[in-house]
């Protein structure tokens, strides 16, 4: 079931306008991820003023994930802008992470005029179909063809984030459109949607479950992310340590003693180093940002689980073996603070040491520690 009301009357502006004007006004964006192009400036045109605060990362895909970790952290969805073709390929991967971990995010794109769209003319960015590449990894990929659709493709957008499953959800606005005047609504409420209720058997039963349930361990999800209170009263009622998943994180409020992972906590990131060469440049982008990340790094030189792997079923050792850069050089030359250690009484030292008001990268070389082990 969905809900809107509108007023009567009306301003004028343009498309580019409109958007950041309703996803402030409307649906309480606070925050967008994205990298200009040429083929986005006009999103851009008084972002600033219009209070939105932008995050500016070092790659496409780098906005997608942080988009996908400001969803999880905040329960609100993630928005990002981006360029038309090699911006939405790079951005494709963490759009299939959020789809498959059912975490709302909105990417808004450009695409080339409405009068080029399929035709193969080898203009900048052209892909034959931006929309078919999308739709793989989004509840839905839409093209805004009329600018007076802008605010229905949005709330359908919104109410998507509110049904049974969110998601990404992908709208391309050819740049022809960018400037084009639409009248938007003086006021208006957002469309919702209305979660389907549960089973009174299904209930009846997990009560039952409940009621003989010697050590209970409740697990909450993202559908009761709009009962919080009657999430409080049960775990309270049955005295049960609780989990929440991503998308019900909050529930219980900050420092339930019964909520085994409230928001706030400190956040660390165990990557090797083959793997954080992949979005190594968004070190950048939390100096920028000031936050107080925790980066554990295990440098073994290579990607050790596949060389592992490849020793296992008597393949030789092929593409594993890249030569790492020197972490700490990098460290100093992104602005952050890094230590490399060697042991677990190291490591402990260190954690006990890291800032509080930026970045910290904790590098750990791999063969020493085993050998400390031994």
């Amino acid at each position: 079931m969905t809900h809107e009301t509108s007023a009567s009357s009306s301003s004028q502006v343009s498309c580019a306008e409109a958007l950041v004007r309703l996803l402030r006004d409307r649906y309480a964006v606070d925050t967008v991820f994205g990298i200009p192009g040429v083929h986005t400036v006009p999103l851009y045109r008084g972002l600033e003023a219009g209070g939105l605060r932008h995050v500016t990362p070092r790659h496409e895909q780098g906005a997608g994930f942080m988009a996908d970790g400001y969803a999880r952290a905040s329960s609100k969805p993630g928005v990002c802008f981006i360029i038309t073709g090699p911006g939405m390929t790079n951005i494709a991967t963490a759009m299939g992470q959020a789809l498959a971990d059912s975490v709302p995010m909105l990417v808004i794109s450009s695409v080339n005029r409405r009068d080029t769209l399929g035709r193969g003319q080898g203009r900048l960015h052209e892909l034959p179909s931006q929309q078919n590449v999308l739709a793989g990894v989004s509840r839905f990929s839409h093209t805004l063809l009329d600018p007076s659709a802008l605010p229905e493709v949005l709330a359908r957008s919104f109410a998507m984030f509110q049904s049974a499953r969110p998601g990404p959800v992908h709208i391309e606005i050819p740049i022809d459109l960018f400037e084009a005047p639409i009248d938007l609504p003086g006021t208006a409420s957002p469309t919702r949607l209305y979660r389907a209720g549960a089973h009174p058997e299904g209930i009846a039963l997990a009560a039952e479950w409940l009621r003989q349930a010697q050590a209970p361990l409740v697990l909450l999800g993202g559908g009761c992310a709009e009962a919080s209170k009657a999430a409080r009263t049960l775990v309270e009622h049955l005295d049960a340590p609780t989990v929440t998943t991503i998308n019900a994180k909050g529930v219980l409020g900050r420092g339930h003693p019964l909520d085994l992972g409230a928001p706030g906590t400190p956040v660390v990131a165990l990557v090797g180093d083959g793997g954080a060469m992949f979005t190594l440049s968004e070190l950048a982008t939390a100096v920028d940002e000031g936050l107080p990340v925790v980066v554990v790094l295990w440098n073994n030189s290579g990607y050790e689980e596949i060389r592992r792997y490849m020793d296992a079923h008597g393949v030789a050792r092929v593409g594993v073996d890249p030569t790492p850069p020197d972490f700490q050089c990098l460290a100093d030359g992104f602005g952050l603070a890094s230590h490399r250690v060697e042991s677990p009484i190291a490591l402990d030292l260190a954690l006990s040491n890291v800032s509080r008001i930026s970045p910290t990268l904790i590098e750990i070389d791999a063969e020493r520690w085993q050998a400390a082990l031994d």
